[in-house]
């Protein structure tokens, strides 16, 4: 590349083209800094989001599991007092049954 230069500075003798050369050889690295600096910058931005949406991810799914669980434990509630209920129910007769006995027990006593 160097070997190439020399060889066009050797043949131009011109001051103009010299100048023109410089400053748009001069444009041309500043202009691909300037985008690279560019991509770094939205690089840097897309990490940043990134890492915030996988915080949020993070979080629903946290959110989702303690649903789950309180679903969970709704569910073992109701089929618990559903149990309760129906013993509650299959106990009502023989409670009855009792009371019954003991009043006459104690109209037999009384009388």
């Amino acid at each position: 590349m160097s070997k190439l230069i020399r060889k066009f500075l050797s043949q131009t003798k011109d001051l103009t083209n010299w100048k023109y050369l410089i400053k748009s050889n001069f444009n041309l690295v500043n202009s691909l800094d300037l985008k690279l600096e560019e991509l770094r910058l939205e690089r840097s931005q897309l990490e940043a989001r990134s890492k915030t949406l996988l915080q949020k991810q993070r979080s629903t799914e946290c959110m989702l599991t303690d649903l789950t669980r309180s679903i969970k434990q709704l569910e073992y509630d109701i089929v618990q007092m559903q149990k309760q209920k129906a013993q509650n129910i299959a106990s009502a007769p023989e409670e009855e049954e009792i009371r019954e006995s003991r009043r006459a027990s104690n109209s037999q006593r009384k009388g």
